[in-house]
């Protein structure tokens, strides 16, 4: 396979933006197919051109290398992983990884999902999942870490991208979510140093914190006291 990638996924960040994060930290060279929706409710689009790129479960994200094309984000991550050496080492990392893997994975449905319950119940249900979710789950993620620098060891896995992704949209939406969380504010910090991270988040081509048509970034969406 090359290292020349094609992603495709919506104009904001989303499942997508960890994938992003991964390419850019890879060095690789990848297109960046942003598909503009003009809504939360329509994804036309995407339904439009779905059947048009031979994947075998049509969905957003979709990477395609060479002959290989893949579709769900966490399949991808685990792919990139796998072919730049962002994968669990060991068998006790590979467990690790396993169990963060659910970990993160219930903490960034339940956030998606506060966006589709209505304007009106946004409040309610964004304060019970930080309440609920998140919180709970954050202080045993700080308690699991211990003392190494990233989720699994002190190398960099495709979960520290996947996680990552997760805290910094959280943030947008909830400023204060990792007030008490300082732990997770170094592992923010931390992340953001990455060279190339660090270069990709100043480069311009970063998706801003809020994009035009954001179904998951909106400005009147922000809790500042949440």
């Amino acid at each position: 396979m090359s290292d020349s990638f094609v992603l495709g996924y919506w104009d904001f960040r989303g499942y997508g933006e960890s994938c992003r994060y991964m390419l850019e930290y890879s060095g690789c060279a990848y297109s960046d197919k942003q598909i503009e929706r003009p809504s939360r409710a329509d994804y036309s689009p995407w339904r439009n051109i779905s059947e048009n790129f031979g994947l075998d479960f049509p969905n957003l994200p979709y990477l395609i290398d060479g002959e290989r094309r893949l579709t769900e984000s966490l399949a991808i991550s685990k792919y990139l992983g796998r072919k730049y050496g962002l994968v669990p080492k060991s068998e006790d990392e590979v467990i690790r990884a396993d169990m963060l893997e659910g970990v993160i994975a219930e903490i960034r449905g339940s956030f998606y999902r506060i966006f589709f319950q209505g304007d009106e119940k946004y409040p309610e249900c964004a304060a019970n999942f930080k309440k609920d979710t998140f919180l709970p789950k954050a202080r045993k993620i700080v308690k699991f870490m211990g003392q190494r620098q990233w989720l699994v060891s002190d190398e960099l896995t495709y979960l520290d991208f996947l996680f990552y992704a997760q805290l910094s949209q959280q943030l947008c939406l909830f400023p204060r979510c990792l007030d008490g969380l300082e732990r997770l504010q170094k592992y923010m910090s931390d992340f953001q140093k990455l060279p190339r991270i660090d270069a990709y988040l100043k480069s311009g081509r970063c998706l801003p914190n809020f994009p035009k048509n954001d179904p998951y970034i909106r400005k009147d969406f922000v809790l500042e006291n949440l």
